[in-house]
């Protein structure tokens, strides 16, 4: 292994560790009410630009991340690498999606983290608050792609997309009033983290043309 690997190697492995200690960071200052400010001042906002016409877009861009869309997506991406025999791609595929609703739920169990107490919800979630659910599914599902894609020349076009979707999940939870801003970011943040790591132990070489 020469040094230019070890170096991304051991980058990969750091910003990992980075951005776990980040997410335990949040945890902590959400378990001591520190974030209350932060969290209201956007959801007054957010509340504030509510219309009949933005609560059906930003239900059906909420509901296009549950976990049942996202693995009908990624099963259909599965069996296409499978077609092209790129078994460590469908493994790092296999394992992200699932793994991070397992993190989910764990770190839901650890935190307990409950949701905002608002009323007129457009839909209604009854399990812990933090992280976001929606928020990790689809952000890992955006990263994973990035991740495959990375060199490919729709690279650009399709982090932009990505990363818009991404945004957009996390702003449909926050307007429909079942998570706190801080449950998305935090939900990114683990995303991020299990996404680098999942990639470093999985794949041999994840470009895909």
């Amino acid at each position: 292994m020469n040094k230019k690997i070890i170096r991304k190697v051991t980058s990969a492995y750091f910003l990992f560790a980075a951005l776990s200690m980040l997410f335990v960071h949040l945890g902590l200052e959400i378990k001591e009410n520190d974030l209350v400010t932060f969290d209201t001042t956007i959801q007054n906002w957010v509340r504030n630009h509510h219309s009949p016409v933005l609560d059906h877009i930003m239900l059906f861009i909420t509901h296009s991340s549950s976990a049942l869309p996202v693995l009908i997506i990624f099963a259909f991406i599965v069996y296409q690498l499978y077609r092209q025999k790129l078994f460590d791609k469908m493994r790092f595929i296999l394992v992200t999606i699932p793994g991070t609703m397992i993190i989910n739920t764990l770190l839901k169990l650890i935190f307990q983290r409950n949701r905002p107490d608002l009323i007129n919800l457009l839909v209604e979630e009854k399990f812990y608050s933090f992280p976001s659910g929606h928020a990790m599914i689809s952000s890992t599902a955006v990263f994973a792609i990035i991740v495959l894609f990375w060199q490919s020349k729709h690279f650009y076009k399709i982090m932009a997309v990505g990363i818009l979707y991404t945004f957009f999940v996390g702003y449909s939870r926050i307007y429909l009033g079942v998570h706190y801003p801080s449950d998305i970011i935090g939900g990114w943040i683990i995303s991020f983290a299990w996404v680098i790591l999942a990639q470093k132990l999985l794949l041999t070489n994840n470009v895909i043309e």
